[in-house]
């Protein structure tokens, strides 16, 4: 029964109304409102575990909300759309009409179990509302904006006199602060706007910073492109908290390697010896975090206890599951040091050494992770078993960075292991993924990716603002990446090769399919096929791109597979099938490996490829899988043995040049075939070797490891459970 509005009791009204919520003309229920984006991951379900253990807003001083929380407490009371109700009265003008109060059982995150009053102890109509959306409301709301109360139709029990019983009920409880909307609101607000220009790391060479432009902000985060950003380059995205974005003349402030147009360049040079006077789309000093103050080293005279060659304990900025042994290379300006990490062959040009600030919460005294019973990396050339720094130093006649060097704010440790949160995978931090903290060691975090193996893990400090309470993505706008579950492979059938119904034999083809390039929704194209002939080829980079119709192996025959779920068929009638090698389309990520989330089932035909999307061109994550798969025809799969018949051992440097060119690689071949890359060297290569091989270009580098162990996996068919293990995986 809905009580007539005139019967519905509302609290009278005090000085101290609550403050409109920021939407209230547009206000659309989140319950209501389809989720915008694709796959995205939906705690809701999780949420309903009585284990569930979800980091609270107090443990992130950058999120939304972050002031006001202390004032969200479990039993409080608020005003929410009633869903409860006859469909005809629920909605006026596509907005919520009636509502009706209720109490706050549980709190995960911004997220909030709800239960009306007058249930009691009946959960059948319990629900999880985000607490910072416009749908919530203090208690007292609807009497300041004329909306019923009207209490659930599904109430056991109703109640003869609904005034009197909210009464009861609202008595000494606790709501929402008034002011609680207004706060939500100005918390969301970033201090840059779009078309503001600043220096930012730069992630095809780490050792410098390259001018770029934010183009679009989502929930402070800022997507950022370089000046000279190529088309197909899809940029990052940053927190606007993060180390690696800097102000207009930090670099040549600081004595930092940068790259820049000429014209921002000779601006540069002509302010060295006055103060720069910033344009009006410059990013000045004052929008940026940092935790030191520059007055601390030109006013008041501050000086680094660091020296170069001092070596160190630091997270590599290119693997940040690793603590490695590390040097220092320079000693800027204010603070500022140039680090190396030793697990990697030196690079002579520079290219691998990454700027941190001394008081940054990635670097440690020598003897941090022996302390805190941490693996530490150790140098290149050392055994994990064997090394001790003492005998390093000696080796090395260097300094150890002791503990005086490291200024450490302690602060009230908040996160406890078992922890849920949702988490920039900052080796491709165009993601937020569902993550855990597997680890805390002082105000150091181990941020873990569900569904992952350890080596993806992230060491983030307690204060990064790459790290979210559950419900963030939700309330910003964001895509949030679920945990990676391995798609189940389909039964397959073995099916006798050899003749074709007229009796021929059929003329088997190796098949190397390409990832998308394009925008979102575009199909992926299906590659040229490599014919099994004798004849011999052009062996050039601008050949290799216009003769891959013609290409040709001379020692291998390969099977022809198709997707299972694909009706098409593989062109000259062929029923065989397709051995395809898939990658995601080529964006670099920032300071690391690609961070493939994606759960789709592998091995998808080119028919029915319309509906995975890929990343948009602001670099948003909507991207099918990059892995390698064997595919069923609409007969059965190919047989084990015929895929074996790839024979990379044998192929010689031009035969690996075409395996590249092929997977979308061809612009890196000319490295490999100058080192005499051939086919069993391909095999042997590390990932290491082949960042050092591409002179640190990483995000490259991961996508040609990523082909050289999907490659094994299809000439080794006893490695199927492996593949299967690291499908979807992550390469370093």
């Amino acid at each position: 029964e809905i009580v007539p509005q005139d019967e519905i009791p509302q609290l009278p009204r005090g000085t101290r109304l609550p403050s409109p919520c920021p939407q209230d003309e547009r206000i659309i229920s989140i319950r209501r409102k389809p989720n915008e984006f694709i796959n995205s991951f939906d705690w809701t379900s999780s949420l309903s575990d009585p284990t569930f253990f979800a980091a609270p807003v107090t443990c992130f001083r950058h999120a939304p909300g972050y002031e006001m929380w202390p004032n969200v407490v479990i039993g409080m009371k608020v005003e929410v759309e009633n869903t409860d109700i006859d469909v005809q009265h629920s909605l006026i003008s596509g907005t919520p009409h009636s509502f009706w109060v209720a109490t706050v059982l549980r709190i995960c995150g911004y997220k909030a179990l709800l239960r009306y009053e007058g249930f009691d102890t009946d959960s059948s109509k319990d629900f999880w509302v985000n607490l910072c959306s416009s749908e919530v409301h203090p208690v007292g709301w609807c009497a300041t904006r004329g909306k019923p109360l009207i209490p659930p139709k599904s109430i056991a029990k109703p109640y003869k006199d609904w005034k009197e019983f909210l009464v009861k009920r609202l008595s000494n409880a606790r709501t929402l602060p008034s002011t609680f909307y207004n706060k939500i609101s100005d918390s969301f607000k970033s201090r840059f706007r779009v078309g503001l220009n600043l220096e930012v790391v730069d992630k095809n060479r780490i050792s410098q910073v390259k001018v770029a432009s934010i183009n679009k902000i989502v929930g402070k985060r800022l997507y950022v492109r370089y000046y000279d950003s190529p088309p197909d380059d899809n940029g990052f995205w940053c927190h606007e908290d993060s180390p690696l974005i800097h102000p207009v003349g930090w670099a040549t402030t600081v004595g930092h390697n940068l790259a820049a147009p000429e014209e921002y360049m000779d601006r540069m040079n002509a302010a060295r010896d006055q103060i720069l006077e910033p344009n009006e789309d410059d990013a000045t000093m004052d929008l940026f975090k940092t935790n030191f103050h520059f007055e601390e080293y030109y006013l008041e005279g501050k000086q680094t206890g660091f020296e170069e060659g001092m070596k160190l304990e630091a997270i590599d900025p290119l693997n940040l599951s690793s603590i490695c042994v590390a040097t220092v290379m320079s000693v800027l300006k204010f603070g500022y040091i140039m680090i190396r990490i030793d697990s990697y062959d030196p690079d002579a040009s520079g290219a691998d050494w990454f700027c941190y600030h001394e008081n940054s919460p990635c670097i440690f005294p020598v003897g941090f992770c022996v302390t805190n019973q941490i693996t530490l990396t150790p140098p290149k050339g050392y055994d994990l078993t064997t090394f001790t720094w003492e005998q390093y130093l000696v080796d090395t006649n260097s300094k150890p960075a002791t503990e005086d060097l490291f200024h450490r704010n302690l602060i009230s440790q908040k996160f406890k292991v078992g922890m849920k949160l949702e988490s920039a995978d900052l080796m491709d931090p165009r993601l937020i993924c569902v993550a855990t903290i597997s680890r805390v060691v002082g105000r150091l975090l181990k941020v873990h990716f569900d569904g992952w193996d350890d080596e993806y893990d992230q060491w983030l400090d307690s204060e990064s603002p790459d790290i979210y309470p559950i419900g963030w993505c939700v309330l910003v706008g964001h895509k949030l990446e679920g945990p990676r579950i391995l798609p189940k492979l389909p039964p397959t059938q073995k099916i006798s090769p050899k003749t074709t119904k007229k009796g021929k034999r059929k003329k088997k083809v190796m098949k190397f399919e390409l990832a998308p390039t394009g925008e979102k929704q575009e199909q992926f194209e299906q590659q040229k096929l490599l014919n099994a002939t004798s004849a011999s080829i052009p062996y050039s980079i601008a050949q290799l791109q216009s003769n891959l119709d013609q290409i040709q192996y001379t020692n291998t025959t390969a099977v022809s597979m198709e997707s299972s779920h694909s009706g098409s068929t593989t062109t000259g009638g062929s029923s065989s099938s397709l051995l395809s090698i898939k990658h995601e389309p080529p964006h670099e990520p920032m300071l690391g490996p690609i961070f493939d989330h994606s759960s789709e089932s592998i091995g998808v035909g080119d028919d029915d490829m319309g509906g995975l999307k890929t990343e948009d061109e602001d670099g948003e994550s909507n991207s099918a899988t990059g892995n390698p798969s064997l595919i069923n025809n609409e007969h059965g799969s190919a047989s084990p043995e015929h895929v074996g018949q790839i024979a990379p051992d044998s192929w010689d440097v031009k035969d690996v040049a075409m395996f590249l060119t092929a997977n979308d690689c061809a612009m890196h071949c000319e490295p490999f075939m100058a080192n005499g890359v051939d086919g069993k060297r391909l095999l042997q290569l590390s990932k290491d070797e082949i960042i050092t091989l591409l002179n640190m270009k990483v995000g490259p580098s991961l996508k040609i490891y990523d082909l050289i162990q999907q490659l094994k996996c299809k000439i080794d068919p006893s490695k199927s459970r492996l593949l299967k293990s690291s499908l979807g995986k992550k390469y370093l």
